[in-house]
């Protein structure tokens, strides 16, 4: 490694503030500009563009990360030559197949057309995005990967600017802010890989066949997720307004400064704990697991501070308009602490290669989290999102904690 986990996980970290800071600069010029109902279609688009992401990705990120410990350098070639041409022909089959669904029934969808489409190219786009950030991410530079991030926002936030105040776009120019840094920031990252020799256009039937059998099981895993962490606002969105469904997008968008730290911590962690997983030793395990604890102390810790810290900001960011985003703030960021625990315990199972305990979890909890929301907002109100988020994401780490014991036994409750 270049650095240790202590520093990379600033150096994550650093980048995730900036990359949130853009948006969060970018947030009272949207909310003025747009209000709570365009903002809450807005917030509709980014949810359908999660979840084309979970299909069109096929979990390829991962299977970076992990193929990365097992192949030679001109064999990962081929591997990633192979991954890349496979998410390129899903995000075309996928933009064929809505077409005629577009055609039928066009007017019934939630969002435009063009929209949707927007969402699918975006979805694709990100995908082949997120496949070089996870082959920098195992090669362990951490500044590579926060200078690429950053980069696609601040080029996603200026086109949608210029799109959105400038032009007067509305909520499209959103849409087409985010499409257009998505592309161009793709290629970038295909051009990197091929240039740096980790890219050999070849499409390999057997890393084919691999990347199918290791992506399938991931989908509903996939799918899942984007449920747990989508179905507050898409429930919202049902049984609300889209303008109730902006004002906790906003709520949301505060809360990820919580989801930026797990987030900056497990990007870091993932090469380190790989690297001391393979020394099998007990010793090694044991100092993992107390580890572990004292993250989960942390993070608890972290969002209790911030659930006192964050609230009166709301209204300075946002406008009065968002006032009631605050009381969402404390269930949402507690809900991101308990993410962070759920990264920690899920890694086991993906360096055991068992990705289906992560879609017994996940699908679980994909099932409870929208009936404890819709339950929940029948008696609370709005509120009664957070409370289901916060409940989804116990839930899903609970039970990936139980499925990770099964994967890659640890000592978890050995003295």
């Amino acid at each position: 490694m270049q650095q240790g986990l202590g520093a990379s996980a600033a150096i994550y970290f650093a980048s995730n503030i900036i990359n949130a800071m853009v948006p969060f600069a970018l947030l009272p010029i949207l909310t003025r500009v747009l209000g709570p109902q365009e903002y809450g279609y807005v917030t509709l688009f980014t949810i359908f563009c999660a979840s084309a992401t979970a299909i069109i990705s096929l979990g390829i990120g991962g299977a970076f990360t992990r193929q990365y410990y097992y192949l030679e350098k001109p064999q990962f070639g081929v591997f990633a030559g192979t991954s890349i041409l496979l998410i390129l022909l899903v995000t075309l089959a996928a933009i064929t197949l809505f077409q005629p669904i577009a055609l039928l029934y066009g007017d019934r969808l939630p969002l435009p057309v063009l929209w949707i489409n927007q969402a699918i190219l975006s979805a694709g786009a990100l995908a082949l995005c997120n496949a070089w950030l996870a082959c920098t991410q195992v090669r362990s530079r951490p500044l590579h990967y926060g200078l690429f991030q950053v980069s696609m926002t601040f080029l996603n936030v200026g086109i949608s600017l210029l799109l959105v105040v400038l032009l007067d776009m509305q909520g499209l120019g959103r849409v087409l802010g985010q499409t257009v840094a998505f592309a161009v920031f793709a290629m970038i990252a295909v051009y990197s890989l091929w240039r740096s020799g980790w890219l050999i256009f070849r499409l390999d039937r057997g890393y084919l066949r691999w990347l199918v059998l290791f992506g399938l099981p991931i989908i509903p895993h996939s799918i899942s997720s984007v449920i747990i962490s989508m179905s507050d606002r898409m429930i919202l969105a049902h049984l609300g307004s889209a303008a109730a469904l902006g004002i906790y997008a906003v709520a949301a968008q505060v809360a990820l400064i919580m989801a930026m730290a797990v987030d900056s911590l497990n990007k870091a962690y993932v090469p380190w704990l790989y690297a001391r997983l393979a020394m099998d030793q007990a010793s090694v395990r044991s100092s993992l697991v107390g580890f572990s604890y004292l993250y989960f102390a942390l993070v608890l810790l972290v969002a209790g501070i911030l659930s006192i810290l964050l609230p009166p900001f709301i209204v300075l960011l946002a406008g009065p308009e968002y006032v009631a985003a605050r009381n969402y703030l404390p269930w949402l960021l507690f809900a991101g602490a308990f993410t962070g625990m759920y990264y920690m315990v899920g890694l086991y199972i993906n360096y055991a290669a068992k990705n289906k305990f992560l879609s017994y979890a996940s699908g679980a909890t994909a099932i409870l989290m929208p009936v404890a929301c819709y339950v929940l907002i029948q008696i609370n109100g709005p509120l009664g999102a957070a409370q289901g988020a916060l409940l989804g994401q116990v839930a899903l780490f609970v039970l990936t904690w139980f499925f990770s014991a099964r994967a890659y036994p640890m000592p978890w409750f050995v003295k």
